[in-house]
């Protein structure tokens, strides 16, 4: 658990190390019948066997041992591959791993060789969502310390019971804190933030959510419905991975069942099956406690196949609920190094990767009211928790910045070197044990030496407003984050960014059409099986299945969460020539991805599902709530142009003479994108794929979802098996070059025709100081070395040894292992030098590395501005396709001859129209 403060549990049975010890030897020696809450231990006359549940048993004689010869399984292991004594208990002590031991007798196994890694490889701060509604010491997203965070993860959301949909842990918590949070990114680019789904309280008995972990992970179609729902949550939010914190399977005290342990690997296993099918790369990691007798219920090696890294909370050994374990009602350190140690042993037992092994620092302090103010060392009496902290206001615990306080008055620290923690006492008989950068340190010291592949801070919003915790934990000064980048205007940005991302799913852009075998469209199984799951039907396409009575079609799928609704087929028979065709949707409509036929089909039809002899029907779904999308666009007037905090989104022509137009203007980041005009007339002249007046625009920077986001394309042919390359997040135009440290080239080029010369490409001096000066409208991030050519070349030479000429390359050839490899977490890769500058991005993979290399938010370096038809030309060229496509030639030479037809020109004259004809095939040859 992460020591929700607010919510915090007083709960028997929750033991540390040196706890399960004092328990297990209790058991042995003194035969208690019950040693601890919880526990289901039946003997018959204190021990287990013939001899003692034979002749003369008086009770309990068919009771059976925990592990070994007398068990209900003869030979039966202990949880967690601990020793199993002679009597049939399970332990980890000399008492349990003695020389008559039945099985797993090592006393302190090693960690298993290989995976070794550094506790500042990963520095994951969780952050408490509610403090961002403190009355005292509020701290919001942009407060917390990212010079010294690796990652960010969201603390909590919660599963709502009914419909296993992600959402707030209160509902006094807004929506828009999560939005809030992943703002981060754009401050520190190389920054990850992850949502941690549950905590102690979720668990809570008498709760509405305690089953719900266990109902998710015990089915398949629950598990599947709660994968769907969170990627979509993910995307949606713009998280990088999910922290499960289910506090805990298996658990009778917290509300477990035995099957709990398989069914959350089974749930991890599903979580990764879709996350790598959505397209997006994100993460798994869950929390697992120190606490022998809750990390039994965890079967840790099925879950490390599943997940990328564990949090492994070593905190919390002690506090006020030891008065009900046999260890009593002492005061000790909620943290020490010695218990930490045998902690890690029982992660050493199922040969977990110590660099998969994340370790738990605590920025707070449990304390405790001395039952004798004379006695003040560990092991001494208390009586109860102490008082409240002034803002924490939770018996038995202070914030960071509340112990710092305590010191300014002058309190006495003492250092428990052994254990690597302090304690002190205040007013007379306050206790409390906390960490300094001296206790930091020897953690630090000795996680470094076994080869830890991280840390945790439980909580980073717990340090005070100078980040003394961070500091003292790192060992060097961290940077303001108000430094990095002005919050302002990217909380502005945030908020345009999350009502678009709000109506990604009714938009459509994540929808297709179906390209397999025709299917059955009464078969309602065969289409869900054709759309997949996680997606449902919207409609279909009868093109190429056959007549209409067959009733066979291609379906078209959405995502079922957030999917477009009201969908039909627009532009049956307009009224034009003859079964001419012009899809258009109409107001308040969208064409979903793009999708036209020249068939149609279901759900429903503007007329007959009749071919069309020219052009194009369109697939149209109502459009999500526009007016709040755009209500801080506008049109300019005729011939006028945006402000500078705004970008043009596309031209209207018809209100305006002499070919000049209206510019319509939105705010940067842009809430609308690829906006372009429908043909309007009845025939095939008018449709968008002709030459007319109204202009085909696109938004200044990419598509809104795909804008400067991570594409993957796999291996070009030939190339390694399975590789996928993926490029880097980047910036649009008009973020470019909003942070002049990383040096974006100040040059746009732009296509130009002059006299004499012909088309040709100008170059134009970008002012750092106002960009928008040159107009940015039509112009592209442009990579220098298209990223295009990693996968279709690069790769492919690297692994095959020939290079795109067929000449044979000079290099050696490198296998397939090492492209396995491509997209695995390697920190060697960390300890390189950043990219660009000493503040530049640090991948840790070998596609990060060399992807990073061409560009990327926090490398900018290879970036200039290009104007987007030269981009878009150069693009098909470096996959060595044509720069135009023909069949877009034949058809805007097909439209000019047909309106040559229309005119009379004498028989002696060449037209204009076949004067375009030969020209447009003249430039394509």
């Amino acid at each position: 658990m992460r020591s929700n403060i607010a919510l915090r549990a007083y709960k028997q049975g929750r033991r540390s190390p040196t706890e399960e010890t004092i328990t297990l030897v209790v058991r042995e020696h003194l035969a208690q019948t019950v040693p601890a809450v919880g526990s289901k231990l039946i003997t018959c006359n204190r021990r287990y066997g013939p001899t003692y549940c034979g002749d003369g048993c008086l009770s309990q004689c068919d009771a059976t041992a925990e592990c070994g010869k007398f068990a209900s399984e003869s030979g039966k292991k202990c949880p967690l591959n601990v020793c199993c004594s002679q009597f049939g208990f399970c332990g980890t002590t000399e008492d349990f791993c003695d020389d008559k031991c039945q099985s797993n007798c090592e006393q302190h196994p090693t960690p298993p060789g290989g995976g070794f890694g550094k506790v500042f490889d990963k520095i994951i701060g969780y952050y408490e969502s509610w403090s961002d509604r403190k009355s005292c010491h509020k701290v919001r997203p942009t407060d917390l310390p990212l010079d010294a965070l690796t990652h960010v993860n969201y603390a909590f959301a919660y599963i709502d019971p009914d419909s296993y949909e992600v959402v707030t842990m209160e509902t006094s918590t807004p929506g828009s804190l999560f939005d809030d949070t992943t703002i981060l990114k754009q401050i520190k680019p190389d920054l990850e933030v992850w949502v941690s789904i549950g905590d102690w309280t979720f668990s809570d008995d008498n709760t509405a959510t305690q089953p719900v972990f266990g109902e998710i992970a015990g089915s398949s179609i629950k598990r599947q419905q709660f994968a769907n729902n969170l990627v979509h949550f993910m995307s949606q939010h713009g998280f990088d991975g999910v922290d499960l914190d289910w506090e805990y399977p298996g658990a009778p005290d917290r509300g477990g069942r035995e099957q709990d342990t398989d069914n959350y690997v089974s749930l991890l296993k599903t979580l990764r099956e879709v996350f790598d099918k959505s397209g997006g790369k994100y993460g798994i990691t869950f929390t697992a406690p120190s606490s022998f007798w809750y990390l039994r219920w965890f079967n840790l090696p099925g879950m490390m196949k599943y997940a990328d890294w564990m949090n492994f909370m070593t905190y919390d050994l002690h506090g006020t609920w030891d008065a009900s374990n046999p260890i009593g009602s002492i005061v000790q350190g909620h943290t020490s190094l010695t218990e930490i140690k045998l902690a890690t042993e029982l992660l050493w037992r199922n040969h977990i990767s110590r660099g998969k092994v994340v370790l738990g620092f605590g920025f707070y302090g449990r304390s405790f009211t001395l039952a004798d103010a004379s006695c003040s060392k560990p092991g001494c009496p208390f009586s109860g928790a102490s008082n409240p902290g002034p803002c924490t206001a939770t018996a038995g615990y202070l914030g960071f910045y509340e112990i710092q306080e305590v010191l300014k008055n002058g309190a006495k620290q003492i250092h428990d070197e052994d254990a690597a923690v302090n304690y002190l006492v205040f007013d007379s008989n306050q206790w409390i044990s906390y960490d300094d950068k001296v206790t930091f340190k020897q953690k630090v010291d000795w996680a470094n030496e076994v080869g830890l592949g991280g840390s945790l801070i439980w909580a980073s919003d717990l340090d005070d407003d100078r980040y003394s915790a961070h500091s003292a934990l790192l060992g060097e000064e961290v940077e303001s984050t108000s430094s990095l980048q002005s919050v302002p205007e990217l909380v502005r940005r945030s908020q345009v960014l999350s009502l678009t991302e709000s109506v990604k799913g009714q938009t459509g852009e994540q929808c297709f059409k179906y390209k397999g075998k025709c299917k059955n469209l009464d078969d309602n199984e065969a289409l869900a099986d054709a759309c997949g799951s996680g997606n449902t039907v919207v409609g279909w396409d009868d093109a190429g299945c056959g007549k209409k009575n067959h009733h066979y079609g291609k379906p078209i799928c959405c995502p079922t969460d957030g999917a477009p609704t009201s969908c039909r087929w627009r532009g049956d028979h307009t009224g034009g020539l003859g079964g001419d065709c012009s899809g258009r949707c109409h107001e308040g409509e969208i064409n979903v991805a793009g999708i036209s036929s020249s068939w149609g089909g279901g759900f429903t039809n503007d007329g007959n599902t009749d071919k069309c002899r020219r052009g194009y029907k369109s697939f149209c779904c109502v459009a999500p709530d526009l007016k709040a999308l755009t209500k801080d666009c506008s049109f300019t007037s005729c011939g006028g142009s945006c402000p500078s905090d705004k970008q043009a989104m596309f031209q209207y022509y018809d209100d305006c003479w002499f070919g000049r137009y209206k510019t319509y203007c939105c705010p940067d980041p842009a809430p609308i994108s690829k906006c372009h005009w429908v043909g309007d007339g009845g025939d095939y002249e008018n449709d968008s794929t002709s030459l007319s007046r109204r202009s085909v625009t696109e938004s200044p920077e990419e598509a809104l979802f795909k804008r400067g986001s991570a594409k993957s394309r796999p291996a070009g042919v030939g190339g390694p098996k399975g590789l996928v390359v993926t490029s880097m997040r980047y910036p649009g135009p008009t973020a470019l070059y909003n942070n002049l440290a990383l040096k974006a080239i100040p040059f746009a080029f732009r296509a130009t025709k002059e006299y004499c010369i012909g088309p040709a490409i100008k170059a134009i001096k970008v002012p750092l100081a106002n960009p928008e000066r040159i107009g940015l409208n039509g112009l592209d991030t442009e990579h220098i070395l298209d990223k295009q050519l990693i996968a279709n070349s690069f790769v492919v030479s690297m692994f095959t040894g020939f290079l795109p000429t067929g000449k044979r390359a000079q290099l050696a050839t490198i296998g397939q292992s090492f492209f396995d490899r491509w997209n695995t977490v390697n920190p060697l890769l960390k300890k390189l030098p950043r990219i660009g500058s000493n503040a530049g991005p640090k991948p840790d993979t070998i596609n990060g590395r060399i992807m990073t290399c061409l560009g990327a938010y926090g490398f900018r370096q290879p970036f200039t501005l290009l104007e987007k038809g030269v981009n878009i030309a150069k693009g098909h060229l470096m996959l060595g396709h044509d720069p135009v496509d023909m069949e877009k030639i034949r058809q805007k030479a097909t439209a000019l001859v047909r309106k040559d037809r229309t005119n009379k020109f004498t028989s002696n004259a060449q037209t204009p129209g076949l004067l375009a004809v030969s020209l447009l095939l003249t430039l394509y040859h």
